[in-house]
């Protein structure tokens, strides 16, 4: 089997969906050839790509099915409630902080510009650059704002969107943690296809944070500190709300220690290779600057074509 997946520059996981099914491999234990490819192509649905046989599978719950029928599911020791359970807890995350998660990487202005189109485009070509980003932003703003039901009759403003799906989040947050308790996973003992959803979608939340935010949320003990040191404020009120639930950041911690381990370093402020602030673009600038560029190219342009005409006036007044 070979696994496509998208990653930012250095082999960076970055999307959530592909780091879904890389995470429940991780669990599994599966021998499997993992590519990962920046995203080139203006087909969203394209990413993750589970190559079997001759054949691609795409869309997660599509990969779970194929991945469960041939042997390489979490989920056969569950019990029936246990199960049931599960499902019910995937199809909250669905549709309740999936959402919210999409929505603050595609829709916040500010989170896309610094953050999500760095991680997602920056090895990408500088012609595909032009115009790749907004097809693939686009696609994920409709799939977030037509996921409530609510959101489709209403109408909303940006703004009043983003605030309804962050609190829908918060709301499955609290419900998460609730769930966990002091547990190591969220169904039964061993890993399952939940604690792979939780994780990927927590991953580029706390991600943003560790390059943005100012909270040191991964140097925290969960285990011997206090709940009053655990509660700490995020960038964004979204991660606030999760770094107040200092369980789901042990098990985030857990899950990234045993199977993601290379990557621990990524959320160390210190260590951060994603993006260096001090080069980080800044619009104002970058407009002021192209600007003064194109004016400077047409004066240059308007001036020697002036001195053309002068001189093309003057050898044709010497020759009359």
């Amino acid at each position: 089997m070979d696994l496509t997946i998208l990653s930012a520059p250095n082999e960076l996981l970055c999307d959530p969906e592909c780091l879904l099914i890389f995470c429940y491999i991780r669990f599994k234990g599966a021998r499997m050839n993992i590519q990962m490819k920046v995203p080139d192509q203006l087909t969203v649905e394209n990413f993750p790509i589970l190559s079997h046989d001759g054949k691609d599978y795409h869309r997660t719950p599509v990969i779970l099915t194929y991945l469960r029928k041939e042997n390489y599911g979490l989920e056969y020791d569950l019990s029936d409630i246990e199960g049931v359970q599960s499902c019910a807890l995937i199809s909250t995350i669905e549709r309740r902080l999936a959402p919210a998660v999409n929505w603050f990487l595609w829709g916040d202005d500010f989170v896309y510009t610094k953050f999500t189109r760095k991680m997602y485009f920056e090895s990408i070509g500088f012609i595909k650059q032009l115009y790749i980003p907004h097809i693939w932003r686009n696609k994920k703003v409709k799939e977030a704002k037509f996921s409530q039901l609510v959101l489709c009759l209403k109408n909303m403003s940006d703004s009043e969107i983003g605030e309804y799906l962050y609190s829908l989040a918060k709301l499955c947050i609290t419900s998460l943690a609730h769930i966990l308790g002091e547990n190591t996973y969220f169904v039964g003992d061993r890993p399952t296809a939940v604690d792979a959803y939780v994780f990927a979608f927590i991953w580029p939340l706390l991600m943003y944070e560790s390059q943005y935010g100012d909270s040191n949320w991964w140097d925290i003990d969960y285990k011997s500190s206090s709940s009053s040191t655990c509660l700490q404020s995020g960038s964004h009120h979204l991660i606030t709300h999760l770094l107040q639930c200092p369980n789901l950041i042990r098990f985030f911690k857990n899950i990234t220690l045993k199977y993601f381990h290379k990557y621990t370093k990524c959320f160390r402020k210190e260590k951060s290779p994603i993006i260096d602030k001090s080069i980080v673009s800044h619009p104002i600038r970058d407009c002021i600057l192209w600007g003064t560029g194109v004016v400077g190219l047409f004066l240059t342009y308007a001036y020697y074509s002036n001195n053309i005409r002068i001189l093309q006036r003057f050898h044709r007044s010497r020759s009359t």
